[in-house]
């Protein structure tokens, strides 16, 4: 078997595992914001961090590493445009998807931060507080969400067109 087929299955376990672990994320946080006892927003908050830690963030990497190498080994150019040859799509497909490795330093680090102090004044008081609900309900962490799965949308439709 050639090299370029194993790393592209391994490319595409890499999406499905990484695609899991944000739907496993989602859920439990849609779970989390429905709660009303402390209890079970911590807990589905810590099912939550098991997708982030053990899924989406190892399967962005692999996902990343074994989409370059592939396209390495196939001779596609990664920086199709900027080099001047085609297909261009997978450029396209690499800068929507550093669009969302971008969201963590600027969102995601800064804003589980102060939803982490949130979370344990709450445990201090026993409830949810006024201050964990907001961060709980933190428009600029759901729009990064949204454009998460708007970009995997995305990467899928140009994966699978090929369009330029």
């Amino acid at each position: 078997m050639h090299t370029d087929v194993v790393l592209e299955a391994l490319h595409v376990f890499a999406v499905f595992w990484f695609i899991s672990g944000l739907a496993g994320r989602a859920v439990a946080q849609a779970q989390a914001r429905r709660a009303t006892d402390l209890r079970d927003l911590d807990a589905a908050m810590r099912i939550s961090s098991v997708f982030e830690v053990r899924m989406v963030r190892p399967g962005s990497l692999l996902l990343l590493l074994a989409g370059l190498l592939t396209a390495h080994l196939k001779g596609w150019p990664i920086l199709g445009p900027l080099q001047g040859r085609p297909p261009y799509w997978i450029f396209a497909l690499f800068v929507l998807f550093l669009t969302g490795m971008m969201l963590v330093p600027t969102v995601f680090i800064p804003r589980g931060r102060h939803y982490r102090s949130a979370l344990d004044a709450a445990r201090g008081e026993g409830t949810i507080t006024p201050q964990l609900a907001a961060a709980m309900a933190d428009r600029t962490v759901a729009l990064a969400h949204a454009w998460e799965w708007i970009a995997v949308a995305l990467i899928t439709i140009l994966m699978v067109a090929k369009p330029f």
